[in-house]
């Protein structure tokens, strides 16, 4: 398990996890509705899909989804969530380790610096990946084009947010490689730092020689993307008058943006970390989705709220419609008939509300 003094095997770690991934599961998410399924789904005491999941035999075991928080990666990712509040395990990736270790039963890990061997091989494989990617984009156009405008009844977005990565630019990565499925055609959703340079991204993976998502894959991420949100800048008659929207999810945001013309930042799974942290007299617009009320994301999110709010933050929260707990969000209701209408005037109508609100 361990490399000369105190330097994990992470290959070694992470063989471990992936043979322990239905104690794994069993532990985060209770018992699996079906043991002798290929993608095992929690058991669910109401009627319903649960959104999350993981694939459980093959090359891809360990491989997990959440389609409610639009999260996802491999196990390493699902510690850092579950057990330590994260948004991903590259937010404190040596922290990460350490508590895999321990709950393994392997003697603990040091927490490392950031000059740790280690730490520093998982950055500059990352920042390796991150420039194989980034040489090969292109404009968006074909398959992913279609599947952006089309499937999903978006604007064509800013180049500088969202772009292509053709099939078959990318051979296929080892079993190790941050890009899984690197051979797809997908959308990429780009996170730039305060230069503009893109440190993170997000892709959509397509089902091949189509416009459709592949939905039993996560929207892989590459990168603190949580850190390094993309962002949707204002346009032409932007009925939100210069107030910021949240969004969780880049198509959410990008249904936010299409009908209304709004700057809308995509928030991930860190949602109610940054409402949360809103400075006083913030004035911000929350998109929500049709959560369960008990779930905790719904929970979290309006913990986040309240304390916004208690601290002089100025908060108006973007409803959508939908059953609780269907998840049904900006992204959905765009795509009905007279959807993008609707959504329009509900963005107006709270930063009205929010513009006429006295400081």
């Amino acid at each position: 398990m361990r490399v000369g003094a105190d330097r994990p095997d992470l290959d070694a770690i992470r063989r471990d996890l992936v043979s322990r991934a239905d104690m794994l599961f069993r532990e985060c998410w209770a018992e699996p509705r079906n043991p002798n399924a290929f993608r095992w789904r929690p058991a669910r005491r109401k009627p319903g899909d649960d959104p999350r999941r993981m694939v459980m035999q093959g090359p891809q075991r360990g491989l997990w989804y959440d389609s409610v928080r639009e999260q996802g990666g491999d196990l390493f990712d699902l510690i850092a969530v579950e057990r330590l509040g994260m948004a991903d395990a590259q937010a404190d990736f040596p922290r990460v380790v350490e508590e895999v270790s321990q709950w393994l039963g392997a003697a603990p890990v040091p927490a490392s610096p950031p000059d740790h061997p280690s730490a520093v091989q998982s950055v500059s494989d990352i920042e390796a990946e991150r420039e194989a990617v980034l040489d090969v984009l292109e404009p968006l156009d074909g398959h992913a084009l279609q599947y952006w405008t089309e499937t999903r009844g978006l604007d064509p977005p800013p180049g500088q947010v969202v772009m292509r990565l053709p099939p078959g630019v990318l051979t296929r990565r080892s079993s190790g490689s941050k890009l899984p499925f690197a051979e797809r055609e997908a959308v990429v959703v780009l996170g730039r730092d305060l230069f503009g340079n893109v440190q993170a991204f997000q892709r959509i993976l397509l089902i091949p020689g189509t416009a459709r998502r592949d939905p039993a894959l996560p929207k892989f991420a590459l990168g603190a993307i949580g850190q390094l949100p993309p962002f949707f800048p204002s346009r032409h008659r932007d009925t939100a008058r210069g107030i910021l929207v949240f969004a969780e999810g880049p198509e959410t945001a990008a249904a936010i943006w299409s009908a209304s013309g709004a700057r809308v930042l995509v928030c991930g799974g860190g949602m109610a970390r940054r409402v949360r942290e809103l400075s006083r007299l913030a004035t911000v617009i929350v998109a929500m989705e049709a959560d369960a009320p008990d779930s905790p994301a719904a929970r979290a999110l309006a913990k986040a709220v309240s304390t916004a709010r208690a601290n002089g933050a100025r908060l108006a929260l973007l409803s959508c419609g939908g059953e609780p707990g269907s998840g049904f969000d900006a992204a959905d209701l765009i795509r009905e008939e007279g959807g993008r209408t609707r959504l329009r005037a509900l963005v107006a109508h709270l930063a009205d509300r929010l513009h006429r609100r006295p400081f």
